[in-house]
């Protein structure tokens, strides 16, 4: 049996937690580049209300440097 983790991810739902992190972010950023066909993915965004997480995701995450080469 061969194991493709291309394969393995298509269609695939995965919940990522420290997606806002450095490597968080780089490795959500590895994974949409290497993997395009993934499902979805669902980052966990922790701050004290839902406005401020996703303020924080679009502020913090989205903007970040390293998915310019996703977009």
């Amino acid at each position: 049996m061969n194991l493709s983790p291309t394969e393995i991810y298509k269609g695939r739902k995965v919940f990522f937690l420290g997606g806002t992190g450095f490597l968080g972010k780089v490795t959500v950023c590895m994974l949409l580049h290497r993997f395009p066909d993934v499902g979805k993915i669902y980052l966990m965004v922790r701050a004290p209300s839902k406005t401020e997480s996703e303020a924080r995701f679009w502020n913090n995450i989205i903007t970040s440097p390293v998915f310019r080469s996703v977009t």
